[in-house]
């Protein structure tokens, strides 16, 4: 993602710089660097999500399994 994420950066510092318009250079820049952002802060809140439904599936399990021998 970061490699896609620097491509289109490139491409469109590039762009502007033909264009003789850093505007357009410097508004895509931080499209693409915001939505890497953006990205990354999602993968990281599924997967502590993730995380936190395994360990209440695993306390759940414990507690039920120690519940059948008593």
């Amino acid at each position: 993602m970061i490699i896609f994420a620097f491509l289109v950066f490139g491409t469109g510092y590039y762009v502007g710089v033909i264009l003789e318009s850093p505007l357009v250079a410097a508004a895509i820049g931080i499209i693409m660097i915001s939505l890497f952002f953006w990205n990354r802060i999602s993968r990281s809140k599924k997967a502590a999500q993730r995380k936190h439904r395994e360990r209440m599936f695993l306390s759940h399990m414990r507690m039920t399994h120690k519940n059948q021998w008593h």
